[in-house]
């Protein structure tokens, strides 16, 4: 319930038509006497660093750019997958059958996910769990689709969980090749321009699946002033490890698909 005499302010960067959008459109109407909004860019700072902003501009996807910087609404949600959503069917070049992992910590995912050539065949989501009983059900994913090389994330909790699953492949003899992959701002940057590449090319497949679609939605990326360098991550309160795994997946298909002639299908 509203306080009579009180004031609500709300300060925001644009992130496209959303709620903080229509408080902004009220206040530049005249029907709505009691809403005033007010629009300023880094053009009106005089203390804006310039060559730092001319940085960002060069390297932030345009859509972003615009948003962060130019204070502008821009239309459609603001994450690096324009085209994910017409991904969904395509050419499936069968091939190596390879997956990718990203350990989640506390409230976070664990997510494999497995590719069959350029396809996502499978991805299984562990939350709240013991390694252990994440680890048995993974090696036998692994051993069940046949995979023959997993990237498993391995900074933080990683560490330990990949020692753990490189200990349970050998007790089983899973044919499975395992690699760990340390992601840092350069690595992850390499492995989701990857991903954003083949989605905008259509070079890529995969499944309908609810919190893949919510964590690509709102996967962006930001400018940092620091490093001199983009930073891609999930916005706040939204997780990223699905998008994270299904990169990794990727970027381990690319590495690991030979030259040569595929067996095609459509699907």
């Amino acid at each position: 319930m509203a306080t009579a005499g009180k004031r609500c302010v709300l300060f925001s960067t644009p992130r496209g038509h959303n709620y903080f959008y229509e408080m902004y459109c009220k206040g530049q109407s005249d029907e709505w006497a009691n809403y005033h909004s007010y629009y300023s860019n880094y053009r009106e700072n005089p203390f804006a660093n310039l060559s730092e902003i001319e940085d960002a501009r060069r390297t932030l996807p345009d859509k972003i750019f615009r948003a962060e910087y130019e204070a502008e609404f821009v239309s459609g949600n603001l994450s690096v997958f324009d085209n994910y959503r017409n991904c969904t069917t395509g050419v499936w070049r069968r091939g190596k059958r390879v997956a990718g992992i990203d350990v989640g910590n506390a409230d976070d995912y664990t997510v494999l996910t497995i590719m069959d050539g350029n396809k996502v065949i499978g991805i299984w989501y562990w939350r709240h769990d013991t390694f252990e009983n994440i680890i048995n059900e993974i090696v036998k994913l692994l051993q069940q689709y046949g995979v023959v090389k997993c990237w498993v994330e391995t900074n933080g909790l990683g560490s330990p969980f990949f020692e753990f699953l490189t200990k349970r492949v050998r007790e089983v003899r899973c044919r499975v090749s395992l690699e760990g992959w340390t992601t840092t701002n350069a690595s992850k940057q390499n492995i989701v321009e990857q991903l954003q590449n083949d989605f905008a090319m259509g070079n890529i497949i995969i499944p309908e699946d609810k919190e893949l679609s919510l964590q690509l939605d709102h996967f962006t990326a930001s400018y940092s002033n620091k490093s001199k360098a983009i930073v891609y991550g999930g916005e706040n309160g939204f997780h990223d490890d699905a998008c994270m795994s299904l990169a990794i997946a990727n970027y381990n298909r690319v590495v690991a698909t030979p030259s040569g002639h595929y067996h095609t299908s459509t699907i």
